[in-house]
């Protein structure tokens, strides 16, 4: 058992209009947050309904914030989403963005498997979002195939890569933490395994390419670009927070596999809430509530 309690109740404030989605059944798409300047900044891309639109608001809280000119979103990066979270360095007036990515999209839904193993890519912006660069890839799996090669696999199962990441800056330490989750679909099936490992680069190093390591067998020697690494949570690890109540890393998430919709509606089972008192360990404790 976990040494606290969690407790969650349904607002009934109306839903902010940067987080709502009017038409779109399914948005596929992820809010990342930025305090710039004192200002609260939010960006989005909708690859769904609205095909890449890189959306972007600012405001003083979630609830007052105003629509903005949209951004324009990395090309080389193809199918991509802003996820998990963003940094902004002061000096340099510069936003880093870990890009959650998916490329060959024309072609994503094709039964084979058209598009390529996720990853995760830096882009970055001096204009507050307008406009992004494509800084390249920091975070890969150990074994990159375009799905329609997943015969190259010889079990039952092909991989998907790694993506669909949670962030954490853990400014206390001076490291960035992104912790990707590895799918594993059965091969002619849709719907896939998920287990999630961990990366960090140091603060110093502003999320560059070839400064992420991942974590593997209690240390972190192993290269995020290709190495390999250990299994830290099941599911899903997104929105770490830190808690100087309890001098604990905390993150609460949906227990499921994906997709969540359809034939695997049962997936959707309860929440799991995570402890860890250092993430330079991953020492999570895992609590289950159905």
């Amino acid at each position: 058992m976990l040494p606290f309690s969690y407790t969650a109740t349904v607002s009934e404030t109306p839903r902010p209009p940067c987080l709502d989605f009017p038409g779109q059944h399914n948005p596929d798409c992820c809010h990342a947050f930025i305090r710039i300047d004192g200002e609260l900044w939010m960006f989005r891309i909708d690859w769904i309904v609205e095909k890449g639109r890189c959306a972007r608001w600012r405001g003083p809280d979630i609830d007052h914030m105003v629509k903005m000119d949209d951004g324009f979103y990395p090309p080389e990066t193809g199918l991509g989403w802003f996820l998990g979270g963003m940094w902004f360095d002061p000096s340099q007036r510069k936003l880093y963005s870990p890009l959650h990515v998916e490329q060959e999209g024309s072609d994503r839904f094709h039964p084979a498997g058209g598009w390529s193993s996720r990853k995760i890519a830096l882009a970055t912006s001096t204009d507050k979002g307008k406009t992004w660069t494509y800084e390249g890839d920091i975070i890969t799996p150990e074994t990159y195939f375009f799905n329609r090669e997943y015969y190259k696999f010889s079990g039952a199962y092909y991989g998907n890569g790694v993506c669909d990441f949670g962030y954490y800056a853990d400014i206390r330490n001076g490291y960035f933490y992104i912790f990707p989750e590895e799918s594993w679909y059965i091969k002619g099936q849709w719907g896939a395994l998920w287990g999630v490992r961990a990366a960090r680069g140091a603060i110093a190093d502003k999320m560059a390419p070839g400064t992420w390591s991942y974590f593997y067998d209690g240390n972190w020697d192993e290269p995020a670009l290709g190495g390999r690494s250990t299994l830290v949570a099941p599911s899903h690890l997104w929105g770490v927070i830190y808690s100087e109540y309890l001098d604990q890393y905390l993150c609460v998430f949906p227990s499921n596999k994906d997709p969540w919709g359809g034939p695997y509606a049962h997936n959707v089972d309860g929440v799991m809430i995570g402890a860890c008192s250092d993430l330079s360990k991953q020492d999570w404790v895992w609590g289950y509530c159905p």
